[in-house]
């Protein structure tokens, strides 16, 4: 498998200070998009990294980095096979001599992870075919970006309306119909177009995302589960608890434990 895992680190606290540190079997590819902090490795002098850099991790390489101290920071982050992705990709990763850069905040990157994070956690119909095709744009457009490679875009009409979702998540709900004539189009041809890119109906995304939401104010919060549900727009405690079970297999408060003691140990 060449994805092993992938995800976002929302309102990270220093990790690594009593370990100094640590060796993966793996590749992986960060992205600081909030906050502030450092990175070292075994090739590496202790570098201060800011948002809109990226860093990669390489396997049996000691590295070492965390948030400032007293600070926290947001982190995109997937780890994979790099042997397996040299090979479908070509030269996508920096060599180790130079893992750390700073390419600046980009949405394109930012979307890409965001859809690759998803995929991952929501296990959707042919997520391992996108997440394949998830990973090789965020390499591809990282390498474009450090090596200077000019991109050209224009916003699609589906990505505008997942910004409108990102930025509305605490909606109860949204009006499709609305959403589709400010994109000139009709309900029916944004549900199609948005299936046809993204893979995922419309108003599971929406849900995807609430849910995303609600599981990082979970695990970074002391938030009541009545106010989490409230912040991520469902309609009552009791509606996203039993949706919450459906989805995760447990209740928002046996999410919350179980996950505080994995951190503990």
């Amino acid at each position: 498998m060449m994805i092993q895992a992938a995800g976002l680190n929302k309102n990270k606290t220093t990790y690594f200070t009593a370990a100094k540190g640590r060796v993966m079997y793996y590749h992986s590819a960060i992205y600081l998009i909030k906050g502030e902090g450092f990175f070292e490795d075994e090739t590496t002098p202790y570098t201060r990294i800011t948002p809109g850099t990226a860093f990669y991790l390489y396997p049996d390489i000691w590295h070492h980095f965390d948030p400032k101290p007293g600070t926290k920071w947001n982190e995109y982050w997937v780890t994979f096979d790099g042997t397996i992705a040299k090979t479908k990709f070509g030269d996508l990763i920096p060599p180790p001599r130079k893992p750390v850069f700073y390419i600046g905040m980009d949405d394109r990157i930012i979307e890409a992870y965001e859809a690759l994070y998803n995929a991952w956690y929501f296990k959707t119909p042919g997520h391992e075919v996108q997440s394949v095709f998830l990973l090789h744009e965020i390499l591809a457009r990282m390498h474009m970006k450090i090596n200077r490679i000019p991109m050209t875009r224009t916003k699609s009409p589906v990505e505008r309306v997942k910004t409108y979702m990102r930025e509305n998540i605490n909606a109860l709900r949204i009006d499709y119909d609305a959403l589709a004539a400010q994109e000139e189009m009709n309900y029916e041809q944004l549900r199609k177009s948005f299936r046809a890119e993204t893979g995922i109906p419309l108003t599971t995304y929406f849900l995807m995302l609430k849910l995303n939401r609600a599981k990082e104010l979970l695990l970074n919060s002391d938030a009541t589960v009545g106010d989490v549900a409230k912040r991520c727009g469902f309609a009552g405690q009791y509606y996203f608890s039993r949706f919450f079970k459906e989805k995760e297999g447990v209740s928002p408060q046996q999410f919350r434990k179980n996950n505080f003691i994995l951190r503990a140990r």
